[in-house]
């Protein structure tokens, strides 16, 4: 979840009383006065299940008329007729959200619609979920939208997939097996996991406007003790961060992250947790009935190729809740 520090001043400079000092200083300065989302790509394919994911549109974005949904398919064929149909069904939807969102009394963004053709990797062949991840990560850049808000069936679709690993922004990725129709997402408990660095912490405020706007009074703050490192490991790294807590400081470093979220006025439990990170927050989300998981998680560097790392994946593929990945872009 972080970027490789392996010395011990990296560790410090990290994790143990510095971390303590700087969750400190930033709890001096936390509220829920916390942006969210103005501008969402939602990617539908047509599918009911799909379409109930935006339901939990109002409780990420704003409460802004000026605020802004963009609902988009990716045409696989590229055929006039197929996207003359798509974009039919598009407005369509659009009429029926914006009726639906005047209902919940609170105000109407701007609903866009846009239909496009999935680029084509051969002549005569219909392109691969590959192509039309792209489409939807490439329209949501050029419309400059904050957040893509999408659905995977048990996060095995591969679009989600794709998406994940290519978009520079926040996704939202939410369970298409546990919705079937659009209504207001209920979130009455957050889970935010922590791995000690500044760059996870960023999750905390937003969590807080989250259950501000969705009405969630309760949060639990997760850290995975990771294994000790072995004399194998200064020769064979493994690709999520591999550095532990100073042992017998998580529980001040949790204890301090849960008052940022009780100053919001929300009542918080910590949890410990030892093994791989990816699995043990997923677990951690079945045993404390999170309804949603809200985690930051670092930006490209170095030789890597996905915004999202492998704890990311771990979590997304067996989370039993949707799990808003904010996009930091270091």
């Amino acid at each position: 979840m972080t970027t490789l520090l392996p010395t011990a001043e990296g560790r410090r400079a990290v994790y143990g009383r510095g971390a303590l000092r700087r969750l400190c200083r930033a709890g001096r300065r936390f509220g829920v006065n916390v942006t969210l989302f103005s501008k969402v790509l939602a990617a539908l394919d047509g599918s009911l299940t799909a379409e109930a994911a935006l339901g939990f549109l109002p409780s990420v974005m704003e409460p802004q008329p000026a605020n802004e949904v963009i609902l988009f398919t990716a045409v696989e064929s590229g055929a006039d007729e197929d996207l003359t149909t798509a974009k039919t069904y598009l407005d369509r939807t659009a009429a029926d959200l914006t009726e639906w969102w005047r209902r919940t009394g609170m105000p109407v963004p701007i609903i866009h619609t846009r239909a496009a053709p999935a680029q084509h990797g051969e002549p005569n062949r219909p392109p691969g979920k590959r192509r039309i991840s792209n489409a939807v990560v490439d329209t949501a850049k050029a419309a400059q939208a904050d957040l893509i808000l999408l659905s995977s069936n048990g996060w095995a679709g591969l679009v989600a997939e794709v998406v994940l690993q290519l978009a520079e922004t926040a996704v939202l990725l939410v369970r298409a097996d546990d919705f079937h129709r659009v209504a207001p997402a209920k979130i009455s408990r957050i889970l935010v996991p922590l791995d000690g660095s500044e760059l996870a912490e960023q999750a905390l405020p937003c969590a807080a406007a989250v259950a501000s706007r969705a009405g969630a009074r309760e949060a639990t703050v997760a850290h995975v003790r990771l294994p000790r490192e072995g004399a194998a490991s200064k020769i064979m790294r493994p690709t999520w961060d591999f550095r532990p807590f100073p042992r017998g400081e998580e529980g001040a470093y949790l204890t301090e992250a849960a008052r940022r979220l009780e100053g919001a006025g929300m009542a918080v439990t910590t949890a410990l947790r030892d093994g791989d990170p990816g699995p043990q927050v997923a677990a951690e989300a079945l045993e404390c009935g999170a309804d949603l998981i809200v985690m930051a998680s670092h930006g490209r560097s170095g030789n890597q190729t996905r915004p999202y790392g492998k704890v990311a994946d771990d979590i997304l593929h067996a989370s039993p809740a949707p799990v808003l990945m904010l996009h930091t872009g270091e």
